[in-house]
């Protein structure tokens, strides 16, 4: 959150803690389990993601405490990682499907920009490069750089121990 201020989640509730005024409020529009959240850059909205049959993400104004926008129907069973990247224009989200299927929205306007399937091996977190062109995931046994081009994404695995190269 914004200096002095802590934004976390608690089953299916975010709480904004203020520290110096001792202060919490509570987003609580989320139907099940949050499994991540994401900051926005602007630092005035936050992004959650849930566990469920059909999981949604919640963009949210964690000043109002209000939902800006929802966008679901493209995950299953849950969200493992949210990220926005750094012009806080799109959003890149992972899914604890069996092929945790990665998926980058223009959430503002509700619109896929990019997906792919990233394979068998969990998701742990994503970030953004600084130019938002792309994007790194990282897992149990994976590291890959993910470019997106158009509509279309493509990835670069990194190699560890004997396999790596200079």
């Amino acid at each position: 959150g914004c200096e002095g201020e802590l934004l976390y989640n608690v089953g299916s509730v975010v709480v904004r803690y203020a520290v110096k005024e001792k202060c919490q409020n509570f987003y609580r529009d989320p139907n099940d389990e949050i499994t991540c959240l994401a900051i926005h850059p602007l630092r005035t909205l936050c992004a959650v993601g849930q566990v469920g049959r059909n999981p949604c993400i919640r963009v949210f104004c964690y000043r109002e405490m209000k939902t800006v926008q929802i966008l679901r129907g493209v995950h299953e069973r849950g969200i493992s990682s949210l990220k926005f990247d750094p012009s806080g224009r799109f959003l890149v989200s992972c899914g604890q499907d069996e092929k945790h299927c990665l998926v980058v929205f223009d959430w503002e306007n509700n619109v896929i920009r990019a997906s792919a399937q990233s394979g068998s091996d969990k998701t742990l977190d994503l970030d953004f490069q600084r130019n938002g062109l792309g994007f790194v995931q990282c897992g149990v046994n994976l590291l890959r750089f993910w470019n997106i081009t158009g509509n279309s994404m493509y990835f670069k695995n990194a190699y560890f121990g004997e396999n790596g190269k200079p």
